[in-house]
Order: C-alpha cells, then structure tokens, then sequence
C-alpha cells in the first residue's frame, strides 16, 4: 500500500485522466491490501460550516480504499479503511473534517489502483464530500435546491400545486431529480417540471464540477414530466403515474444523459405466481423496441434473462400477461426487472 504522500503525487501526475471525479480508473477484480489503518486529521483557521466525508462501497466485493484531503500541500485529513459490498461496514461519514471556507483538493486510490481527485468545496450550501467507490470512483459534493440554492442557483419561477406545499416541503418518496456536473469547468444547465401538465418549476443554475443538484422531489402518482437543457442540448422524459422514480443525471460540454455507471443495464426475471400463462415484456427506448422476451410458465415457474437491457438509459416496459402494465425505469445501474404474474401483473426495478 503507497504512502498519503505518494498516493497524492500518483493522482497530481494522473490529473489528465481524472478530472473532478467523474473519470476514474477501472478496478481490477482481485484484491490484495495492507489492513492498517491511518488516519490524521488537522483543525486550523477561521471556523466555518464544517464539511465531513462520506465513503460508501457500491462493488460487489470489499474495497481498501484511502482518503486524503489537502489545502495547498497541508494534509487536513487521511483515512485508509476496508468497506464491505454491503452490510453496516458498507459506508462511513467523518464529520467536521474541513472547518474553513475554501476550495480542498481531495485524492482517493484504492489497494487495488483505482484512482481519482476531485475538489471540496466549503461554503453555505454543499454538503459533505462524498466518495463512491465501484466500477469508477466518483468524488461529488451534493447541493439541495428548493428550488433555490443559493449562489449556484441563478434565477427562476415555480408554482405550486393542489394541495402538496411542495417544493418548500419535499415528498418523502416521489420522483427524485439529481443533476450533476461531471465536465471540468462551470456549466448553466436549465431545469423544467411539468406535474399533470402544468409547469410548476423553471429554473437555471450554475454549478462547479463535481457539484450535484438534488431538486425538491415531486409526490408519487402523479404525471410528471422533466426537460433540463445544458450545452444547447435538452433531454426529457416523462412518466405516468409512477409510485417513486429516482432520475440520476449528469451533463458537461456534450449535453444531458443519464447518470450511469460503465455497467449499467438490467436482467429480467419473470414470476408467475398463478395458473399456467404467458407473458410478454417489451422495453422500449426513445419510442423504439429495443428488447423483448415471451415465456409461458407454469404456476410457480420463474424464468429469468440475462442482458435483457444491456445499456443505461429511460426505458418504457410494457407487460402483458392477463392484464397489460406499463412502467418507466431509469437504469443507471446494473439491476434486474422483477415481473410477477398474479391476478394481473406488474414490473419492478431491484438492485
């Protein structure tokens, strides 16, 4: 295991192929690694709003991954620690670690060599660093908007609706609109809501890199619609009538997408938990069939397909059994869709 010091001039010498914390190197999958821990932690300067780090494992193995925090070559703060794939040892907060106002450069390698930098930023509205380590690791800071957000919002209107307070009290389950800038410089990007085909949110922000927006989330069973427009490119996607959708998205230079990680993309699994039948799945994308699968099964019979969606994106599923579904997922990780036959049927999207 490299030492904090050479751990940070490796990742300064590879800042050409990490930027902010959206590129990453690939993991390899053994790993081997020296289990002592170290850690060390500097308070110094004038107080401000204290901004902690969260490290949270999302591969399907356990991870050794170390943690550095600097200001201008003074190392603020270094953690080398195991996560599990899952479990209470899965993630870890250290609060408090950066106490002053400032901009900190932040190094993150794991003991198999997945590296990346990125920057945390103190001030009155990001929230803690945090860092996700999986196929890639991914260092952002997390800014909730509502929909205001102080000085990464620029201007815009919203309107509420029936009788939700909605969005000074967000939805607790609902659709969940995430946006963040993973380019290298600070972009505009342009947010709209439609809920049952009223606009109810207009507005602009202006985020640094490695910044991700979380907006007010919309209550569940409701048509919503979302456009956000970035590089002169707009994305949008609509949904009807969703119990709960979480909406990760990304935008630099190029435009909008969805948020995926490099594996994203969904099996599928059919359950019939009735009387001998077929089913029929249909995933369609941008209006196109893009997969489909018929299977008859017996009562307790489950079938399942690997690779049915092998790439991220929004996707319209359509079942037919003795009843026809329609649901919209938004795969950015890898997943399954669950179909069960019963009295009529329905989809779901697990991890």
């Amino acid at each position: 295991m490299r030492t904090r010091r050479r751990l940070l001039a490796s990742v300064a010498a590879a800042g050409s192929l990490s930027v902010s914390g959206c590129d990453a190197f690939r993991s390899r999958p053994d790993e081997t690694a020296d289990r002592t821990t170290e850690t060390t932690t500097t308070r110094s300067g004038d107080a401000g709003r204290a901004v902690g780090v969260v490290v949270e494992n999302v591969s399907p193995s356990a991870r050794y991954v170390t943690v550095v925090v600097e200001d201008g070559g003074e190392e603020l703060f270094a953690e080398s620690e195991s996560y599990a794939p899952d479990g209470t040892g899965q993630t870890r907060r250290y609060s408090a670690v950066v106490p002053r106002f400032g901009e900190y450069d932040v190094a993150v390698e794991t003991a198999d060599g997945a590296a990346a930098r990125g920057t945390v930023r103190v001030d009155t509205v990001h929230g803690d660093a945090e860092v996700t380590v999986g196929e890639e690791i991914r260092v952002r800071q997390s800014v909730r908007c509502s929909p205001e957000c102080g000085p990464v919002s620029v201007d815009g209107e919203f309107e509420r609706f029936g009788d939700s307070p909605w969005p000074r009290r967000e939805a607790s389950t609902g659709y969940a609109v995430s946006i963040a800038n993973v380019g290298d410089e600070a972009r505009p990007v342009e947010v709209e809501f439609e809920v049952d085909g009223r606009r109810v949110l207009d507005y602009r922000y202006r985020p640094h890199p490695g910044t991700e927006l979380r907006l007010p989330v919309v209550p569940p069973l409701r048509r919503f619609a979302l456009a956000v427009t970035a590089a002169d490119r707009t994305w949008r996607a609509a949904w009807d009538d969703a119990r709960s959708a979480e909406i990760p998205l990304a935008f630099d230079g190029r435009g909008v997408r969805v948020d995926a990680w490099p594996a994203a993309g969904a099996d599928l699994t059919v359950r019939n938990e009735r009387g001998r039948r077929d089913v029929t799945v249909e995933a369609y994308r941008d209006g196109e069939r893009v997969a489909a699968e018929t299977v008859e099964l017996d009562r307790g019979e489950t079938t399942r397909v690997a690779d049915f969606l092998s790439e991220p994106g929004v996707y319209d599923v359509r079942v037919v059994g003795n009843a026809t579904v329609t649901r919209t997922f938004v795969v950015a990780r890898r997943g399954r869709l669950l179909v069960r036959a019963r009295d009529g049927v329905d989809v779901y999207l697990v991890r």
